[in-house]
């Protein structure tokens, strides 16, 4: 494996990257992957309506990532489509069903993606959905689950009770003090 440099296209993905993903599932079909860019997106890239793009899927430990680049010899295309509601313009690529991700259909959700020095090909970074498909051997089936949030009873009596269960202390009960035998009598 080896790696080369990249330069980074656009913003983080939860800000909106201009591309994102979905799948559709039919009610008798596989899910179908489909890409949707914005036009300034496609721009940056230099793709344009109806060029072919040649698409590799990542596998092992790059699961999860799809390389893409023009190429006029592929039959996939990009095909501008328009939103009904503003009429502002977007384009599509539809990459049909993909056995190594998920079979159900997941709403549109943004994407990473970066283009890579190496013969003008973007990388996409998949959403999480993908991760749940990677091999046994994958760094992503390997993730260590994030530690549970601390959560600390709400107290239940006087302020002196919670201030001892916060700081690990015994309670009344099992302290040296509780077990003194109470004081006889008061002052003369």
């Amino acid at each position: 494996m080896s790696f080369s440099t990249f330069k980074v296209i656009l913003a983080p993905s939860t800000v909106g990257t201009g591309l994102s993903a979905s799948l559709r599932k039919p009610k008798n079909g596989p899910a179908r992957l489909t890409l949707t860019l914005s036009v300034s997106a496609a721009a940056e890239v230099d793709w344009e309506e109806g060029a072919g793009i040649e698409v590799q899927l990542g596998e092992g430990e790059h699961h999860g990532l799809l390389r893409l680049r023009k190429n006029a010899s592929v039959t996939t295309t990009i095909v501008k489509r328009r939103n009904g509601t503003n009429r502002l313009s977007y384009f599509a690529i539809a990459l049909g069903h993909i056995p190594a991700l998920v079979n159900r259909s997941e709403k549109k959700r943004w994407c990473r993606f970066e283009q890579v020095a190496e013969g003008s090909w973007v990388e996409i970074t998949l959403p999480s959905w993908a991760d749940e498909t990677a091999p046994d051997s994958s760094p992503l089936r390997n993730r260590a689950p994030p530690p549970a949030p601390l959560r600390i009873a709400p107290p239940t009596q006087s302020g002196a009770r919670v201030t001892s269960r916060l700081m690990g202390d015994p309670s009344p009960q099992r302290s040296a003090l509780a077990d003194r035998p109470p004081a006889r009598g008061g002052k003369k």
